[in-house]
């Protein structure tokens, strides 16, 4: 009887003891995976807060119109990422010599392309917008495309004949030009065709508009310097 009361008593504290706990491996990767990812989150904001580059600023205010140069050009130091500044990089100056102001800038205004106009063409020359029409111009033209501005007449149209065919007192001569940018119409369910810049001599841009207005112009790509 002693014997056996003795042997519950011995086995009492072995059922007493606390069972040891299973660790779960994947939660335990899966959460250092996750401390490991948000450290190097962390790590490249900061680095790049911390890199620093110099962009274009201007050293004295500017008007609308006037031709930047590198007189007006100075640099300032900022950080990447710390604002949605299009910022242009000083190694980028000469995207911007030569341009003229689209807006008026005051000084330590920083340089951006929405703030700058097109590039003025060269002393003798201009720019103009001609609506060329399907079938009046190869289709592909491009901007840098060396290009004869043909002027049709009414007689070249009523006759079929061809510019060359026309008698040169109602025919004039084909303009040379360069083509400096196609753009599509922004409603081209009503407008037809594409808007051609071209640069062109300074003295033929009347005569050219002229013609453009009535639809009297076709473009002929021809070898550079033709």
């Amino acid at each position: 009887m002693s014997n056996l009361h003795l042997a519950t008593l011995a086995e009492t504290p072995a059922r007493l003891r606390p069972r040891p706990r299973r660790i779960r491996l994947p939660l335990a990767i899966l959460g250092l995976l996750l401390v490991v990812a948000c450290a190097l989150g962390f790590g490249t904001i900061l680095t790049q807060v911390g890199q620093q580059y110099q962009v274009l600023v201007l050293s004295h205010p500017v008007d609308v119109g006037d031709v930047i140069t590198a007189s007006d050009l100075g640099l300032a130091t900022v950080s990447t990422g710390t604002s949605g500044i299009a910022f242009i990089t000083a190694g980028n100056e000469s995207t911007v010599i030569g341009r003229p102001a689209a807006v008026a800038m005051p000084a330590g205004a920083p340089v951006i392309a929405a703030d700058l106009g097109s590039v003025p063409p060269p002393a003798g020359q201009a720019i103009v917008a001609v609506l060329i029409k399907p079938g009046d111009a190869p289709p592909s033209l491009a901007p840098g495309a060396a290009v004869w501005v043909v002027i049709t007449t009414p007689e070249t149209q009523s006759t079929g004949l061809s510019p060359s065919a026309t008698p040169a007192a109602t025919s004039p001569a084909p303009v040379s030009a360069t083509v400096t940018a196609v753009d599509t119409p922004s409603d081209s369910a009503i407008t037809q065709g594409v808007i051609v810049s071209l640069s062109l001599p300074a003295s033929d841009v009347q005569t050219v508009t002229t013609a453009a207005a009535a639809g009297n112009v076709s473009l002929a790509l021809v070898p550079p310097g033709s």
